[in-house]
């Protein structure tokens, strides 16, 4: 009797679970108002509410351990409180990094909506459909096992100034002169 019990615990246990469908986002990096790709960029994707467009908490936050992808990146809202027995926080998702050609994938993607973050060195930090410096991207909702395809973000050189600046007399001027 032992032994059919163990070995039916063990028959249900070495049972594979039909496989849930998972999501994927393609897509290219380019340099804005040109076709040239941008190579090495970091494409972070991050689950959003829905409803909000905060990004939500995954399990890696929730244990210190949360990173933006960028500098500047807002930190995600505090979690509301959970009822007992609610489902775990989300795994996050790992970044990629686009190719040669710029192109990047981002798989194993659950259904949900997502914004997507690009950072490199030399660019202005971007979000997938962001239309001005202060706004935020679009969202994207993905169903189960869909795959977007063709996404395009436009990165913009970030700029530098060097030099010197002379007064009216040829001197160099102080980083303090009220006149300038």
């Amino acid at each position: 009797m032992k032994l059919s019990v163990l070995s039916l615990v063990l028959l249900l246990l070495t049972q594979q679970r039909p496989s849930v469908p998972r999501g994927q986002i393609e897509g290219t990096v380019l340099h804005v108002g040109s076709t040239e790709p941008v190579s090495g960029a970091i494409v972070t994707v991050i689950r959003v509410n829905g409803a909000t467009g905060e990004a939500i908490r995954t399990a890696a936050a929730l244990s210190g351990n949360f990173t933006t992808g960028g500098i500047n990146a807002p930190l995600p809202q505090a979690p509301s409180p959970r009822p007992t027995g609610a489902a775990a926080a989300p795994q996050p998702i790992t970044p990629v990094t686009t190719g040669r050609d710029g192109k990047f994938l981002v798989p194993d993607l659950d259904e949900g909506t997502y914004r997507i973050l690009v950072t490199i060195d030399g660019f202005v930090r971007q979000e997938y459909g962001q239309r001005t410096m202060s706004g935020s991207g679009t969202t994207l909702t993905l169903a189960r096992g869909e795959v977007l395809k063709d996404l395009v973000v436009h990165m913009t050189r970030a700029g530098n100034v060097s030099g010197r600046i002379n007064d009216d007399k040829g001197q160099p001027a102080s980083a303090y002169c009220s006149s300038l």
